[in-house]
C-alpha cells in the first residue's frame, strides 16, 4: 500500500532489504544437530490407542488421554532393588 507513494527504485530497495532480512533468520552457517543421547525413552505404558496427552501427578501416577477420549489411569510401579 504504501508503494503507491514511493518511486520505483526506492520500493524495490525497500523490498530487498526486508527479503535479505527475513532470510538471514533462515540461513544458518554452521547447523549442529542435536545430541541424540539427551533424552532417555522410558515405557510408562503399552496398548495404547493414539496417545495424545498425558500429566503426570505428584505420586507418579499418570493420566493419559487417547484421541479416541479415553482416559487411562497409569500407576507408577515402585522400581525394585537387587
Amino acid at each position: 500500500m504504501w508503494s503507491k507513494f514511493l518511486p520505483q527504485p526506492l520500493t524495490l530497495c525497500l523490498h530487498t532489504i526486508v527479503l535479505l532480512g527475513l532470510a538471514s533468520f533462515v540461513v544458518q552457517d554452521n547447523p549442529t544437530k542435536p545430541d541424540e543421547t539427551r533424552f532417555t525413552p522410558v515405557v510408562v505404558a503399552e496398548d495404547l490407542d493414539e496417545p495424545m496427552a498425558f500429566e503426570v501427578l505428584k505420586d507418579g501416577s499418570a493420566f493419559i488421554i487417547e484421541r479416541k477420549g479415553t482416559l487411562k489411569n497409569v500407576i507408577r510401579q515402585p522400581k525394585r532393588s537387587i
